[in-house]
């Protein structure tokens, strides 16, 4: 069982040499960011029912994500992929991870059909992903054209029997 304070203390140490005018190393400037501060931030990028985003490591490893739940919750995510796949894979961590960015259609690590946003994280090897199903995004579109399609069935229901009509009359 995870203790919650256990996954506060999971922690990302962030580090860069500070050199002087000839390049010699004076000292080092660090940071240390909770994992659930990274969490929290990347919950504000959550969009639609199925859209999310997530860090992913230079190993392919998920790191935070704006997964359903509390603290807890998206840690226990997290853990889980991790443990399940050895390297979560897609087309867009591919390419984040290789140092390009872009949007594309692709399947992602679990296999669903995603439309997909990613880069690669200026200065680190870490990837930034996006993703939302492409049946949310295209179903708008496909309740526009049942739309249209119902009205030019009607118009065509209404506009035949005239049509007959006046033709029988010519």
């Amino acid at each position: 069982l995870l203790n919650f304070s256990l996954i506060v203390s999971v922690s990302i140490v962030f580090s860069s040499p500070v050199r002087d005018f000839t390049g010699e190393i004076q000292g080092v400037i660090y940071g240390v960011v909770r994992l659930t501060r990274i969490n929290t931030l990347m919950e504000q990028f959550k969009f639609g029912k199925t859209g999310k985003v997530y860090l992913i490591s230079p190993e392919g490893k998920m790191i935070a994500g704006s997964h359903e739940g509390n603290g807890i919750q998206q840690f226990e995510f997290i853990n889980k992929v991790n443990k399940i796949k050895a390297k979560i894979d897609s087309y867009g961590i591919t390419q984040a991870l290789e140092g390009k960015s872009g949007n594309s259609v692709y399947e992602d690590y679990n296999g669903k059909k995603v439309l997909g946003s990613y880069q690669q994280i200026d200065h680190t090897q870490w990837g930034i992903i996006g993703e939302i199903d492409e049946s949310e995004i295209l179903k708008p579109f496909y309740r526009h054209l049942e739309f249209i399609g119902t009205i030019y069935l009607l118009a065509l229901l209404f506009i035949i029997p005239i049509t007959l009509l006046l033709y029988k009359k010519i």
